[in-house]
């Protein structure tokens, strides 16, 4: 056995489609890569650099991976280096695994200092997320999902702490009907939902990360006026959603001014789009959620949402 690392090639998606094919699967990992996903998705990024993706093999067989990148500035218009992300690690189950996947975090965390990183978020949290919506996670990425035992335990190992938890919930929208009380009544009468497909993005950031999907935007509107006092983003979550089998959205923002809120307007709204969704046959929405957000959290339980799993933000400094 003769261990060896080196950075990324053009010649090397079949590598990583071959490491990530044989991952032990959970519920937040896509099952299937190809090398055009991997090109659509990853590679085609413009801030996609070589030495920041770094491939492990033994001999010539490549046995794991890990990707970095960067935070967005606040503004979203550039990347921030002064902090990095790792974005997966991934190595081939055999017992010298836990060994591999320390080098290869190690030799991340070189990278990532020379270029400027003062601290590393790992997997990454919405907006600190540069890769792989679609391929992991779910509606976001939410920091390391709690059944992603592997790089969890690498990460640990490797100096990161968890830093926050993330809640993942499901809606099953067969049947679906909003909420009925004096509350919605009246706010029924007084706005309205108009829906926007292929809305144009914020920032340059949010079209770097989110420019592939498939996504509707939800917008609240005065009935008498034409102030748009809130919105809701909902994406195709795909191919993840392949995985389970059913046509699901995921929840990418929910806002709504800040003049206007406490006044039922965010539950209208989204018992409006998730009615829409379900007439055009959609089949479960995804939403996630701080678990430290009780706002957010007791709004989704009252839509009947059902946890089915968690994520934890993980993060290292390098000073």
């Amino acid at each position: 056995m003769a261990l060896s690392f080196r950075s990324f090639l053009n010649t090397d998606p079949p590598l990583i489609v071959e490491i990530w094919r044989k991952q032990r699967r959970f519920r937040g990992l896509a099952d299937r890569l190809t090398h055009q996903m991997f090109d659509d998705l990853i590679a085609a990024k413009p801030y996609f650099e070589a030495r920041g993706l770094i491939l492990a093999f033994d001999d010539d067989q490549p046995v794991g991976f890990v990707q970095t990148g960067f935070c967005p500035l606040p503004d979203g218009s550039d990347i921030d280096r002064r902090q990095g992300v790792v974005s997966q690690l991934r190595v081939i189950e055999r017992s010298d695994g836990p060994e591999i996947a320390a080098e290869l975090l190690e030799r991340a965390g070189s990278y990532l200092q020379e270029a400027g990183a003062e601290c590393v978020h790992a997997g990454g949290r919405f907006p600190a997320s540069p890769y792989y919506h679609g391929l992991y996670g779910g509606s976001r990425i939410p920091g390391v999902l709690a059944d992603d035992h592997v790089m969890f335990e690498a990460l640990e190992r490797g100096g990161f702490t968890v830093c926050g938890q993330v809640l993942i919930f499901h809606r099953r929208l067969a049947g679906f009907r909003p909420l009925v009380d004096s509350q919605q009544m009246t706010v029924r009468r007084q706005y309205q939902v108009q829906v926007n497909t292929d809305p144009l993005f914020e920032t340059w950031w949010d079209a770097c990360t989110m420019g592939f999907a498939t996504r509707s935007r939800f917008e609240l509107t005065e009935r008498h006026g034409t102030a748009v006092v809130g919105g809701v983003t909902f994406w195709d979550i795909e191919p993840l959603a392949s995985c389970w089998g059913v046509r699901a959205m995921g929840l990418n923002d929910l806002r709504i001014a800040e003049d206007y809120r406490r006044c039922g307007l965010a539950t209208y709204l989204l018992g409006e789009s998730m009615r829409c969704l379900a007439q055009e046959g959609i089949g479960v929405v995804e939403v996630q959620a701080p678990a430290d957000d009780a706002v957010a959290c007791a709004m989704f339980h009252k839509f009947r949402f059902e946890q089915v799993g968690e994520g934890r933000m993980m993060l290292k400094s390098l000073l």
